[in-house]
Order: C-alpha cells, then sequence, then structure tokens
C-alpha cells in the first residue's frame, strides 16, 4: 500500500472527484495501476503526521505496517484507513487527462462514509489563504512550515 497527501483535488458535482497528481511520481503510476483509491480526512491536528507523508509519492509501496493505520478498513474496498480517520471516500478513476506535469485522475465517487463530526484538514495556498482572512475571515490556519 501507500498513504500520501493531495493538495489538488476537489468534488465535481456530486457522484464524482477530481486529483492531480505529479506525472512523475510513483504515487501517479500507483493509483494508475489500481484504479481505485480512498481518500481519507482527517483533522487539523494531523497535520505534521500528513505532511511527513509527502515524501511516500515517489516511494514504492509498502507493507501496511509501516504506516500508522486504523484497525478498520474501507468498507467497499477494504484499504487501510489512518488511525485518526474522520471520514472517507472510495473512488474509482472513470478517465485522466495529462496537462504540463500532471495526471488529472476523474473517479466516479462509488461509498462516501463519514465517522466523526468536526473539521478536517484542507490544504490551501498561502495567497488564497490571504484572501480568505481579507474577505471572510479564516477561523484557523496553521503553516505548513511549523
Amino acid at each position: 500500500m501507500n498513504m500520501f497527501p493531495t493538495d489538488l483535488h476537489g468534488s465535481f458535482h456530486n457522484d464524482y472527484y477530481v486529483t492531480s497528481l505529479r506525472i512523475e511520481g510513483k504515487a501517479c503510476a500507483q493509483v494508475g495501476a489500481t484504479g481505485k483509491i480512498v481518500l481519507s480526512e482527517v483533522p487539523p491536528v494531523s497535520n505534521k503526521k500528513v505532511y511527513a507523508l509527502g515524501k511516500n509519492h515517489m516511494k514504492e509501496l509498502s507493507s501496511k505496517e509501516t504506516f500508522d493505520i486504523s484497525s478498520a478498513s474501507s468498507q467497499t474496498y477494504k484499504f487501510p484507513l489512518p488511525k485518526d480517520v474522520m471520514g472517507y471516500r472510495e473512488l474509482e478513476i472513470v478517465t485522466h487527462l495529462d496537462v504540463g506535469i500532471h495526471r488529472i485522475f476523474l473517479f466516479r465517487v462509488q461509498n462516501r462514509v463519514s465517522l466523526q463530526e468536526g473539521s478536517s484538514l484542507s490544504h490551501i495556498h498561502s495567497y488564497y489563504a490571504q484572501w480568505k482572512k481579507n474577505n471572510s475571515g479564516i477561523v484557523e490556519v496553521v503553516p505548513r512550515s511549523e
């Protein structure tokens, strides 16, 4: 298995999800070969653990024992989940499009599970964070460098 963060992704209507991965990354090849992923939501306090997984974009598949995972698995695919999972989507690739250095995947949402309520970690870029702060306010921003 592999577990890594993504920052360029989002819902497309109710039944679809879009994400972008670097074409040259091993994570991109792994997602393409599997055809299915589980996208998990975790609380903001998990930010350091999540960002530490960024190196996995360029790593081979590993044993699930090398990850901090929950005792539960996803309902449909039976994929491992991160220990602090709040909810997740099980996604299956419909198609992809290469744009520059990125492969944009279009997934169909196969299953959506909410395990607990609360704020989940979201990665936003600094320009957008400043715009939100100036225009509508942000409750909490945790810089990635911390």
